[in-house]
């Protein structure tokens, strides 16, 4: 009785796990006010016998339900049809006995059949008239009763301030609830609405500004009772000081509109494709809070996004011109976890002698870390408010004016702005743990979660699963992305743990997007976990089911092979695993001594890296390390494969988050403690060109361009702004600060780490490092052969080499060519080993032929063709070109005209920072990049040590 084995999925049908095969009648049980046990169920409860239908279910409830495909099938008969409400309102439970004598019984999970019912496509929270009145409609099937409670002044007015401008909670003794009754609606009894116009309290409307609260009489299964809360509403457009109360707001009125706000469609930053798209993931909070240049009132705020002459603006504005085109904001819809009234908060006081791997600062933060003002906030509350913690002012809808002035002030900086979204669970569920902060179980117990096969709620998120698969949870998603789209005018959405999420929610939401903005982007976590995994409750949105969508995927592939390791690694792992930019084989650190193995690993990583260059397509082509030639879903990644992607825009590539250690502290660990700080710098600078330079949409996070650490942590999301630091001007980039916050770290190897100065970069290699993405930006934006927009282009376009089992480990090279045809082409006559074009290594695999030069667009007017080198080595390499751009205008390869300067700067100095060659300006005229090979065959590029060169060949 304490489980939910059953489940009701439509009218009339119920799957239930338990086959009655040894004559036992099944039953169907309610009582309104329940209080049923399995020995007083036939006895107390009303009982309907259901009819056994047979074994499996079949038809679109095996589609929508796939999990429950081999349950016993039983149905409810026509003629109890007029009963389902008052069944639904009650305790039920599924009895099946001989006789008298009860066999066996079980809960009911009844989500289907809500949704079979009464799924609603209607408006539903409050919907303020041009008048002011108030429309409130919730969608409540199983409740008994709905009422609003509203606050009045002692006058009996209700509590409103229409300008919004000086709005403020009364205090209690000026204050009084009225309470007034909502009604099923006739044209869906899932529905309560109040007409205001229409209420009894015709003195006291609801208006705009209204402060209300939905009480709500219903049964809940878990608790076993009925239940009578009062719980703000799950539409809530606008919410009092940490979310008490909903509030009743026109989001329309001119007062929460910034000047120019109506126009600022018309001043978006252009984008013409998606693949033009660089993102940077940054925290309201940390943008600011660190940086003295803004004015203290609005540091941490949305508000520290207009103040012009800070440093965190220059530095945006300095990284947009270069090109970067959208920032990422985590978390900023209402969140639970951070009280939203100041007076509540309780900073940490760090104390300012503890030594750099002293336990006092992270003791000083583990005190108030639940009480102070820093969480990442993937802890919903409210889907569809803008988080009050980060507003000047957090009580009712003054927090929009603030977020829509952060809005504005970006894209006038040239920045769109995306929304991390965390739909995939909520702070809390049910009516006991946490219960102040649980709202869907409040309303509608059992719905709006995931449920396991006894009933309980799912945690594989590690809090509430919701389930998207439900129909009114995935209108709530659609309807409060809309809100997000048209009334914040948000440019994108970063869907958390997306892979939670059904791939059909996912492609409505898109279609939903497209009727607003084409430009809005999409894209989330498309892994593949939990109760979820291998489509066990329908097709989810992972990384594979997605391809094809052109909705993006983050890639984890590329991620660790230029890392190192996986994302849960820990102790010795740290240090042992490391990847293509910090050591693996070529450059190896104390516990590693460049064996077969690594050299291995490493050529497994280079592939693995090629395939993202060429924009992680499943069907790209191209020599793997042993020789043979492999499409990119050939190459293995963990015993999966590595290309999943039909386009580039589904290709998110990044190599650093917010989650995990920094890029920066990575590499502390796996780089030899004794690398000069010329080399860990040169180091994360190759790490984060690899995404730069990648096919499809890099992602960057923030701070890595100023080699961000945190100390060592890991796991940030509530370690305080003290190990979240962001230093805009270059002054520190918080390394050695103590250890971390998170328990379970090997402090045997973290303590000596944190305690090497050595590691801590000066202001000049931070600027240095700052200037050499700004340089990448440029670089990508310079040509659209780094942005390549379909995968025909990319297969045409793109080509490897250094490749296959003979290479020069720990180089990649990529061409991306620029000529306007393409050679004719017969599978049948190629040679088994020539050096092939993506497109006719595409062709040969797939036995087809291609019999004209087919005309290709001229993508750059002034390029012919570019050369990305990446080199994880210490030293300069002569690489050897080939295809059929292997001609003699490459002896016309130059250094990409913005890194001249640097590249001749690598050839000419060591890793270690100590001369290597003559660096007068004679010499660098003489260096001869490309060259032909002494047999007069081949071509050979000048590959310089440590880094990315990136070559251009002038168009005639």
């Amino acid at each position: 009785m304490n489980k939910a084995r059953a489940h009701w999925l439509d009218r009339d049908t119920f799957a239930w796990d338990y086959s009655a095969e040894g004559g036992e009648q099944v039953f169907l049980v309610y009582k309104s006010e329940g209080g049923l046990s399995e020995e007083s169920a036939l006895r107390d409860g009303t009982t309907i016998e259901l009819e056994r239908v047979g074994e499996g279910l079949s038809g679109s409830l095996r589609e929508k339900s796939p999990h429950l495909r081999e349950y016993a099938v039983y149905r409810l008969r026509e003629e109890h049809s007029a009963a389902v409400l008052e069944i639904l309102q009650s305790q039920i439970i599924l009895v099946a006995a001989k006789g008298n004598t009860v066999i066996k019984s079980t809960g009911v999970q009844i989500p289907g059949v809500l949704d079979d019912l009464y799924a609603y496509h209607g408006t539903l929270g409050a919907v303020v008239r041009e008048d002011g009145s108030v429309q409130l409609s919730v969608w409540a099937p199983t409740a008994k009763s709905v009422s609003v409670v509203a606050l009045t002044d002692v006058h009996g007015r209700v509590a409103q301030n229409e300008e919004y401008v000086h709005y403020t909670d009364s205090s209690v003794e000026h204050e009084h609830a009225v309470v007034s009754q909502l009604y099923r609606s006739p044209g869906n009894a899932g529905v309560w609405e109040l007409d205001a116009a229409e209420a009894e309290h015709g003195k006291t409307h609801l208006q705009a500004g209204t402060k209300y609260k939905y009480r709500v009489e219903v049964y809940d299964r878990l608790s076993g009772s009925i239940r009578c809360c009062d719980v703000t509403d799950p539409y809530s457009r606008a919410l009092t000081t940490d979310s008490t109360w909903s509030v009743a707001v026109d989001l329309v009125n001119p007062v929460l509109k910034p000047d120019g706000w109506d126009e600022l469609v018309h001043e978006k930053p252009p984008l013409e494709h998606f693949v033009d798209m660089v993102l940077y993931e940054l925290h309201v909070r940390d943008f600011s809070i660190n940086d003295q240049t803004v004015s203290e009132d609005k540091r941490g705020k949305y508000t520290a996004f207009t103040e012009a002459s800070s440093n965190g603006v220059a530095h945006l504005k300095a990284l947009s011109q270069a090109g970067l085109t959208h920032v990422h904001l985590l978390p900023v819809f209402d969140i639970a976890s951070v009280p939203e009234d100041p007076s509540a908060r309780i900073e940490p006081s760090i104390p300012t002698d503890a030594g750099t791997a002293s336990h006092l600062q992270a003791e000083a933060v583990r005190k108030v870390q639940d009480v102070d003002s820093f969480n990442w906030g993937y802890d919903p509350w409210h889907y569809a408010v803008p988080e009050g913690s980060y507003a000047v002012s957090p009580n009712g809808p003054m927090r929009t004016l603030e977020f829509r002035h952060m809005v504005q002030s970006l894209n006038r900086m040239g920045l769109r702005v995306v929304m991390d979204v965390v739909y995939n669970h909520t702070f809390a569920s049910g009516f006991i743990k946490q219960a102040e902060y649980s709202v869907f179980d409040k309303i509608v117990p059992g719905y709006y979660y995931r449920l396991d096969m006894d009933g309980d709620v799912e945690e594989s998120t590690c809090m509430n699963n919701t389930a998207s698969e439900h129909a009114m949870m995935e209108k709530l998603m659609l309807d409060s992305l809309r809100v997000w789209a048209t009334h914040y005018k948000v440019d994108g959405f970063r869907f958390d743990l997306m892979g939670h999420h059904m791939k059909d929610t996912m492609l409505k939401i898109r279609t939903m997007l497209d009727g607003i903005d084409p430009t809005i982007c999409m894209y989330g976590e498309g892994w593949d976990f939990g109760e979820v995994a291998h489509n066990a409750r329908g097709v989810n949105a992972t990384q594979h089911n997605m391809a094809g969508t052109g909705i993006g995927t983050f890639n984890d592939r590329v991620r660790d092979a230029v890392r190192g390791g996986g994302a849960f690694d820990s102790g010795q792992s740290l240090v042992t695993n490391q990847g293509f930019c910090n050591g693996l084989y070529v450059r190896p650190n104390e516990n590693n001594h460049g064996s077969p193995e690594e050299k291995a690993a490493l050529l497994q990583n280079s592939d693995i890296i090629r395939v993202a260059l060429a924009a992680n397509l499943a069907d790209y082509t191209l020599e793997a390390a042993d020789g043979t030639v492999k499409r990119g879903q050939d190459i293995d990644y963990k015993g999966s494969p590595a290309g999943y992607n039909q386009s580039p825009r589904e290709h998110i590539a990044y190599v650093s988050a917010h989650d995990n250690q920094t890029l920066y502290d990575n590499n502390v660990y796996k780089l030899r403690k004794d690398c000069p700080m010329r080399e860990r710098v040169a180091t994360q600078q190759l790490a984060v060109d690899i995404p730069l330079m990648c096919q499809g949409v890099p992602f960057l996070h923030a701070g890595c361009e100023m080699l961000r650490s945190k100390s060592l942590e890991r796991d940030s999301y509530n370690s305080g702004d003290w190990f979240n630091r962001l230093y805009f001007d270059h002054s520190h980039n918080n390394f050695g600060i103590g250890l971390p916050v998170e328990p379970g770290g090997d402090e045997s190897i973290m303590v000596p780490l944190l305690q090497n100065a050595s590691f801590i970069p000066n202001k000049s290699d931070i600027t240095e490092m700052v200037g050499h993405v700004g340089m990448m930006l440029q670089i990508r934006q310079s040509s659209r052969l780094f942005r390549l927009n379909t995968r025909d282009e990319v297969l045409e376009r793109v080509r490897f080499h250094n490749t296959g089992a003979r290479q020069i480990p720990g180089v990649v090279v990529m061409s991306i060519s620029d000529k306007t045809v393409t050679e004719a082409f017969d599978w049948r006559a190629a040679e088994t080993n020539a050096p092939l074009s993506p497109l006719h290594l595409y062709l040969r695999a797939n036995q087809l032929k291609l019999d004209t030069q087919v005309p290709l667009e001229d993508l750059d007017p002034e390029r012919e063709l570019v050369i990305v080198c990446l080199n994880a080595t210490a030293t300069q390499h002569r690489v050897r070109l080939r295809g059929h751009d292997a001609d003699e205008t490459l002896l016309r390869l130059q250094p990409h005209s913005l890194m001249q300067e640097r590249v001749i700067e690598r050839i000419s100095t060591q890793v270690d920072g100590t001369p290597s060659t003559p660096t007068n300006q004679q010499a660098q005229d003489s260096v001869q990049w490309c060259r032909k090979t002494t047999d007069g065959r081949a071509y050979e590029l000048l590959v310089p040590p440590l880094g990315t060169t990136v070559f251009e060949l002038p168009q005639k």
